[in-house]
């Protein structure tokens, strides 16, 4: 059995245990609102077009390809009623943001599209247990950090990979496959975009606008572009032939 159910597993939850012992909150909530805007119902340029309002310890993005829009805020970890208790709560969040931000707000009960969530760490001792494999956010996953996707796209490649090589024997498949995507996924697992993207204090928002337009940004950019690359992926072709 294959567990690629997300960041809020119910295989892991019943082959590895509860999600407490996994996954670990990082200090912020976020969310986005809104079917994102398509060229295609005459929308053109605008879906690319975002813009950023902050506060310490408050993020709101209006616009962009991804969503009408995205709020990022620090918070303790807390458990959430229902779907309007998690609006309640970021309204509260951003209580006193005015301009924009208020219109934003205003316009959130029109919009279906809502999810909210934190931002969370999976830590697997191993990605694996008996005929069991995580894959993906399941076993690896660290919301927004920019690795997720890469990371579930290889994951699943090796596995497949290595059990086409063992020859379906899962157990020395599951065991190369642990082992090869445990260095990979340290490269992702260690970034938090919380504390960069909303910072607590005036003094981290001022560093934060500093940084974006500074050539240290783009070497940064650069730095984690060559580190999803930092992977010699096995060629399997063979083994699936056989």
């Amino acid at each position: 059995m294959f567990g690629a159910d997300g960041i809020h597993s119910r295989v892991r939850r019943l082959a590895f245990g509860p999600e407490e012992k996994f996954v670990g909150h990082r200090g912020y909530y976020y969310a986005i609102a809104g079917e994102p805007l398509a060229p295609d119902r005459g929308d053109g340029p605008r879906r690319q077009i975002s813009h950023a309002y902050s506060a310490p310890g408050r993020l709101a993005v209006r616009g962009g390809p991804k969503a009408q829009q995205m709020y990022m805020f620090a918070a303790a970890a807390r458990v959430f009623a229902d779907d309007a208790d998690k609006r309640r709560v970021l309204v509260e969040h951003f209580a006193g943001m005015s301009g924009p931000v208020a219109e934003m707000l205003a316009e959130l009960p029109g919009h279906d599209d809502f999810y909210l969530d934190a931002l969370a760490r999976v830590r697997m001792p191993s990605y694996v247990s008996g005929r069991v494999a995580l894959v993906g956010d399941s076993a690896y996953g660290n919301t927004l950090a920019g690795f997720g996707t890469g990371l579930a796209v290889v994951g699943a490649y090796v596995l497949a990979g290595e059990l086409a090589a063992a020859a379906g024997e899962h157990t020395a498949a599951f065991a190369r496959y642990d082992r090869i995507m445990r260095r990979y996924a340290k490269l992702g697992g260690s970034s938090s975009p919380g504390p960069f993207l909303a910072p607590k204090t005036a003094p981290g928002l001022r560093f934060r606008n500093w940084f974006l337009g500074s050539r240290w940004f783009d070497l940064m950019d650069k730095l984690a572009g060559d580190a999803k690359d930092d992977i010699e992926l096995a060629d399997y072709a063979g083994a699936v032939a056989r």
